[in-house]
């Protein structure tokens, strides 16, 4: 078993050093769930097969994460069971180092929702008219965007772009839904909400029926506007087998023609700073 302290440096869990400079009176498993209940730590049990994290993502570092990420990265991949704490004891089993991380990194950007805000609507305010958040070519976006669906490289020049954090719907104007086409290894959450991938489905479809409305909406304003809006978002979102977490992040949506069909890219990057 392995700890990660709030340096990034990863120590064995019964390390004397460890325990001395948090002042710990206590020692083996005790201390280790008292460091990541109390102190931001991340718990490692490695095993032949499989690998467990324990975490409490409200109060994790940024350097504690980077600890974890390298860590990680010198293992061969295998199942990983992430256990956090938020308010109880929740769980999910994954496979591999980078899907082991990005849920990790997924459920450290949302903060738990306390009782009192549970009932807050999704919010947004306007950032700017040409999504200047987003400093890209947006005619190469556009080809990149039209091209996703059937290219491999065209999806990696769209994650290059948007971090991994991005969209491909078709927009339908009859009905003014949006159905998801592609999208980027940048949000692990959706295919456990979705408890499948979420391709051909439309966003109404999302499990928290208020944020389905809320991003469709906006997918509606983009395209009627004919331009890339680009938003502050902040928004209790409440996803399966991870409770209600804020979700706090800029985003872009900009409309494409593609012959008959109207396309949309949605892409977003967290910020905890955002508080509409």
């Amino acid at each position: 078993m392995w700890i990660v302290d709030d340096l990034g440096v990863v120590s064995p869990w019964g390390s004397p050093s460890l325990r001395n400079r948090v002042g710990a009176s206590i020692d083996g498993e005790a201390f280790a769930t008292y460091a990541v209940a109390n102190l931001g730590y991340i718990e490692i049990t490695a095993l032949a097969r499989t690998t467990r994290i324990r975490l409490r993502p409200k109060i994790v570092s940024d350097k504690t994460l980077t600890g974890l990420l390298y860590w990680l990265f010198d293992q061969d991949d295998h199942h990983c069971t992430i256990a956090w704490l938020a308010n109880v004891w929740k769980y999910e089993l994954v496979y591999g180092r980078v899907a082991s991380m990005q849920l990790v990194e997924a459920i450290h950007e949302g903060s738990v929702v306390s009782d009192a805000d549970a009932l807050v609507r999704p919010k947004t305010r306007r950032l700017a008219d040409k999504a200047a958040g987003f400093l890209v070519d947006w005619e190469e976006v556009r080809r990149l965007a039209i091209g996703a669906a059937h290219s491999s490289s065209a999806r990696h020049g769209l994650s290059l772009r948007f971090g991994g954090r991005w969209t491909i719907s078709e927009f339908d104007t009859g009905n003014g839904q949006a159905t998801v086409k592609c999208m980027g290894e940048g949000y692990p959450l959706y295919d456990c909400a979705w408890m499948r991938q979420p391709f051909d489905r439309s966003f109404s479809e999302f499990p928290d029926a208020e944020y389905g409305r809320f991003v469709t909406q906006s997918h509606r304003e983009a395209v009627r506007l004919g331009r890339p809006i680009h938003e502050a978002v902040d928004a209790n979102i409440n996803w399966p087998r991870f409770g209600l977490l804020r979700t706090r992040y800029t985003r872009v949506i900009a409309p494409f023609s593609s012959g008959t069909k109207t396309l949309m890219l949605s892409a977003a990057r967290i910020d905890a700073r955002v508080d509409v």
